[in-house]
């Protein structure tokens, strides 16, 4: 496969990952695991956010772990090259009609918030007690995963928003032998990307 052709004017110079931040239901235990197994740096802690960084992180921080209620990736990060670089990606991301809230963070120069300007719908199924099923298709299928996956999703939070996790994506019995049954796929639920996350395709097919 050919490999995409560099970019070399971009709209704006991304540095490098900055940090991400995670909600976690367990502060201490969360503090346990990557603290004492992965051995990284707790740079500030308080009751219910604990600031880490690995061993040669020169920023302050390259994780924030705060304690909520659910377990969710909530903000990824990046560092530009300059302050001009700053407000280029702030005009950017406003000219695609993206919002763009400058923000206070502790330990943080100046920081805006916006989100992915690439949206993913999917069509869900509802099961019982409010629970929900997404069947879908990714750029994986045929390759190291079988046409359709399925996804089960917990009844939604009271604010209408669910997490989707694909580390929880099965397969559809089809995948295991011809004989096997498979809904009819869903208009409209692919995605144009790969995930590789979830149940890859049977080492064996029953024939």
């Amino acid at each position: 496969m050919p490999l995409p052709k560099p970019n070399l004017h971009p709209p704006f110079n991304i540095v490098r990952l900055s940090h991400v931040e995670l909600a976690v239901t367990d502060l201490q235990k969360s503090r346990a695991f990557y603290v004492d197994t992965l051995g990284l740096q707790v740079t500030d802690e308080t009751t219910d956010t604990i600031y880490l960084r690995a061993l040669e992180e020169r920023g302050h921080h390259c994780i924030v772990l705060k304690k909520s209620g659910t377990a969710e990736a909530r903000d990824l990060g990046f560092k530009v090259f300059s302050e001009e670089d700053l407000d280029k990606a702030g005009h950017f991301f406003k000219g695609k009609g993206l919002p763009v809230e400058w923000i206070e963070r502790p330990y943080q120069s100046r920081t805006f918030r916006t989100r992915d300007p690439h949206e993913v719908r999917l069509h869900a199924e509802e099961e019982k007690l409010g629970a929900l099923n997404v069947t879908f298709h990714d750029e994986t299928n045929g390759n190291t995963t079988d046409e359709w996956r399925k996804l089960a999703i917990p009844r939604p939070r009271p604010d209408g928003s669910v997490v989707i996790d694909f580390n929880r994506a099965i397969n559809y019995p089809s995948a295991f032998t011809p004989y096997g049954t498979c809904p009819m796929p869903v208009a409209g639920n692919s995605i144009d990307v790969a995930v590789e996350a979830g149940e890859k395709l049977p080492a064996g097919r029953i024939i």
